[in-house]
């Protein structure tokens, strides 16, 4: 199966066929076609084969991210830096009309994108999710986390695992049907349980600004930066939490938005387990009495971190 795919093409892979041919070598032939270099879709069977062959190769690699309930996958590992980036989509009404999203995660991985995330030389590894939030919007979240102690050799105070964690969030409301985009929300609760001796080194909201079109006289005039106000709740003890006040009445609650936060974090074990958590939080606008505007209906969105990095203890 591999020998047929030339580099830099797009694999995509139907669980239901790999299910029926009920083969062996084909599920080796999966797993090695993970680590080709190319990116795969995976669309899930019921039956999970695809999901536990992504599950075994994630911990063969020391990045496990993988959720069943997500209807859509994506895997590709870069042999000669070791970055991986993996892709996963959910609340799609029908599974087919999620590949179109999951052919812009491997172009986008193709095009080296992913890899100049995190600014940094070192292994990262990149965990791209698209949440649709209907009928509201959606949401894609890109968690980049690059690792500062690939040697794993202690560092002073004893901590041996050090990650930059940066969380590029953009929200895409369904504004032709009147929805906006309210707050965007960050936290992270650093927790012992999980990670033994977690300490917050570093943080900061590094986008408190989105782009969007200005309109004068029912035309698109120019492009203008507008404001986002941040509030922070963070401390170096234990926690990370930043909210994005969006400005729903405003041009930039309808408009894409993108927004970028960063933290770092060290632990004293090999295995760093996800646990961040990112809330969208949507509303609709309509017209009330006199043609005044109303915003009501909003709702929370969850974007949940999963899985681990490392070759510890699983989950």
């Amino acid at each position: 199966m591999e020998d047929t795919v030339q580099d830099y093409e797009i694999v995509v892979i139907n669980g239901d066929w790999i299910l029926k041919q009920n083969s062996e070598t084909l599920r080796d032939s999966v797993q090695k076609m993970l680590l080709s270099g190319n990116p795969v879709i995976i669309i899930p069977d019921e039956a999970g084969v695809l999901y536990n062959i992504l599950k075994e190769t994630g911990k063969s690699l020391g990045f496990m991210v993988f959720d069943e309930s997500y209807q859509i996958f994506g895997f590709c590992h870069d042999s000669e830096t070791g970055d991986v980036y993996c892709y996963s989509g959910v609340g799609y009404d029908e599974q087919l009309n999620s590949i179109s999203d999951a052919y812009l995660w491997a172009e986008l991985a193709l095009s080296d994108v992913y890899s100049k995330l995190s600014e940094r030389q070192e292994t990262s590894y990149v965990d791209t999710k698209t949440t649709v939030c209907d009928p509201y919007g959606s949401v894609r979240v890109n968690s980049v986390y690059t690792d500062l102690n690939e040697d794993k050799l202690p560092h002073k105070g004893g901590y041996t695992t050090g990650y930059a964690i940066r969380y590029y969030i953009e929200t895409m409301p369904n504004s032709y049907n009147g929805y906006r985009t309210a707050d965007v929300r960050v936290n992270h609760t650093l927790d012992n349980s999980l990670n033994p001796g977690i300490e917050l080194r570093d943080y900061f909201p590094t986008t408190s600004t989105c782009t969007v079109p200005m309109f004068k006289q029912n035309s698109l005039e120019s492009l203008t930066t507008k404001s986002i106000q941040v509030h922070d709740h963070s401390n170096f003890s234990n926690k990370f939490d930043i909210t994005f006040d969006v400005d729903e009445k405003d041009l930039m609650g309808a408009y894409i938005i993108d927004l970028l936060a960063e933290e770092v974090v060290y632990i004293k074990t090999d295995t760093y387990k996800l646990n961040s958590n990112i809330y969208v939080t949507f509303c609709h606008m309509d017209y009330g009495l006199l043609d005044f505007e109303e915003y009501n209906n909003y709702k929370t969105f969850e974007i949940k971190s999963v899985g681990y990095i490392g070759f510890g203890t699983e989950l």
